[in-house]
Parts: structure tokens; C-alpha cells; sequence
């Protein structure tokens, strides 16, 4: 990828999060934003808004940002399938899952540990179910998507009563929101991309081999299914905190790493540092339209991401050669 085209993406992003800080139900002008980021023991308002409310929630959007759209990047190797996501093959649902019924079942006090235990226990099923499977591409692929829709069905018939005993609306949760995020949220998800980093150490070229299927893996001696079972632990590993924090949050893992390709970033090398800050600069500009754009009240994450995210597709469907 070419060296402007990384200027651009890091510039792209600062410029969302210093717009992200400054703008909101209190808009904030760069010189209080400064005096507040060099001052954090104030006791100013503005510092209250700045390291309080809005620093925690957009440090929150920038980790969940790049751990769901590596996530994604990994999959779309994993299934040689550029159009699959944590969320269509069920790990992203069945994390959901988990996390709804810790957060059904758990007192208020238990609730961070319940949801991203819940979550762990449900990604980690799917994925066992995913590495066991015998079938190789498309068939891998559907039997992924069939994963999804059962996840997605399991939801459903949790969510039927949407309202928890701590008064927090799940089905508002499960669209995705960042509103009550917490420095120990970020620390969550923080911990989950560090990790998620640790296991893609080193797969760059393997993941290369495996976005051309199955078959050519095996021709060059990999051993597929220890590389399915790596990948999809590490899916596991960075989508299910953010989706125990923050809820199913949808098509980020799908769209960025296209962006990414789209850019020039093509080995996975240099695709995956790539896709890790798009996505973060992606989530953070999301978020900040979710809670700007309709004032006070907040559009759901999904649906802002949604929105930005398939004309991004569309674009990219219809650049696409035909196969």
C-alpha cells in the first residue's frame, strides 16, 4: 500500500477522534480541548466532559472498532469469503447469546463478568462447531451462515422480554450502543485486542495462502484444520468482549477490510495493521454521528453503521470482476 494512503488513514482518524471530543449535546473548542487533555486532575466542567463522558466512549469506539474489523479481516481468510463477518457465521450471535442470559441471570454487581463470560462460553460453542465441521468452502461458508440464523433465533426468543431486572433495555442493547460505556468496558476490549494482536503474530503469509481455499493450503502443507481452529479462537477472542460491552454491533467486520483491499493493502501484512486503524476511525465516526445526529435522543450503532457501511459495498460489489 502506498506510503500517502497510510498519512491518510492516520490523519483521517485523528481528525474523527478530535471531532468526536469536540462536538456533542456541550460542543467543546479546541483550545478548552487542549487545556483539558494537558490538565486531567481539573475539576472543570469541560474536563468532566472531556475525560468523564466522551474520552472513555471514543477510546471504547476505537478498540472495538479494530477488534471487530480484524475480526472480520481473519474470517474472510478463514472462509475464503470476502463477504462473511463475525456476525453472519454465528460467533458474533452466539456471543450475543451468552451475554444476554448473563445479563438476564446476573445481579447488577455481576454484570460486566456475566456478559463477557456468557459471551466467551457462546463464541467458544460456535467456534468448536465451526473447527469440527468437515465441509470446505461454500459448504463451510453455508454451514457458518446456518450458524448465524440459529444464533439469530436464539435472540429472538431471549429478547421477547426486553426488559432485564437492572431497567436497561436488551433489545436496545443488542442493536449496539456505546452510551454507557466505563473506563473498565475499555479495559475489557483493550485486554481483548492486545490478545487478539499476540495470536495474529506472525499468520500474515498463512492467512495470504488461506483466503485462496482450502485446496491450495493443503498443497503447500499447511495443516488447515489447526489453522481454521487458531483463526477462528482468535475471532472469538476479539469479537466476543466488544459484543458482551457493547452489543451485536454489525457490518464493520464486513465493509473495512474491503476498504482496506480498496486501498492497496492486499497481503494480510499489511492489510491487517490497516484494517485495525480504518476500523477504529470507522466506529469513532459512527458513534459520534449516532449521538450527534438526532440530539438528545441516540440512533442505534448498527443502524449508523449500516448506513455508512452499504454504500461502501455497494462500491465494492460493483468494482468487483464477475467470478
Amino acid at each position: 500500500m502506498k506510503r500517502a494512503y497510510w498519512h491518510l488513514i492516520l490523519a483521517g482518524t485523528t481528525a474523527i477522534v478530535v471531532a468526536s471530543l469536540c462536538v456533542g449535546a456541550a460542543n467543546v473548542n479546541l483550545m478548552d480541548l487542549m487545556n483539558a487533555l494537558a490538565h486531567p486532575t481539573s475539576d472543570t466542567v469541560t474536563h468532566g466532559i472531556i475525560w468523564d463522558v466522551r474520552l472513555p466512549r471514543i477510546t471504547a469506539a476505537l478498540t472495538c472498532g479494530a477488534s471487530l474489523s480484524l475480526a472480520g479481516a481473519v474470517l474472510q481468510a478463514t472462509f475464503a469469503n470476502p463477504i462473511v463477518d463475525s456476525a453472519l457465521v454465528g460467533i458474533s450471535g452466539f456471543a450475543a447469546c451468552g451475554a444476554a442470559l448473563g445479563l438476564v441471570v446476573a445481579p447488577l454487581a455481576l454484570l460486566t463478568t456475566a456478559s463477557v463470560g456468557g459471551a466467551l462460553i457462546g463464541a467458544s460453542f460456535a467456534t468448536a462447531l465451526l473447527a469440527r465441521s468437515r465441509h470446505s468452502g461454500l459448504r463451510f461458508t453455508l454451514f457458518g451462515i446456518a450458524l448465524g440464523a440459529t444464533a439469530s433465533a436464539l435472540l429472538a426468543l431471549i429478547g421477547s422480554d426486553t426488559h432485564r431486572s437492572n431497567g436497561r433495555s436488551l433489545m436496545s442493547w443488542l442493536f449496539g450502543s456505546l452510551a454507557l460505556t466505563t473506563w473498565t468496558s475499555v479495559a475489557t476490549v483493550a485486554g481483548s485486542l492486545v490478545l487478539g494482536l499476540l495470536l495474529l503474530r506472525g499468520q500474515g503469509d498463512l492467512l495470504d495462502v488461506g483466503s485462496f481455499g482450502t485446496q491450495s493450503a493443503e498443497h503447500l502443507g499447511i495443516d488447515v484444520r489447526r489453522q481454521r481452529m487458531r483463526w477462528l479462537i482468535t475471532v472469538s477472542v476479539l469479537a466476543a468482549p466488544s459484543v458482551a460491552m457493547f452489543g451485536s454491533i454489525g457490518f464493520i467486520g464486513l465493509a473495512v477490510p474491503h476498504i482496506a483491499r480498496m486501498l492497496g493493502a492486499v497481503k494480510h501484512r499489511v492489510s491487517l495493521p490497516a484494517t485495525a486503524i480504518l476500523g477504529a476511525g470507522v466506529m469513532t465516526l459512527a458513534d459520534t454521528v449516532s449521538r450527534t445526529l438526532a440530539g438528545p435522543m441516540e440512533i442505534p450503532l448498527s443502524i449508523t453503521l449500516a448506513l455508512i457501511g452499504a454504500p461502501i459495498l455497494f462500491a465494492v460489489l460493483r468494482g468487483m470482476r464477475s467470478e
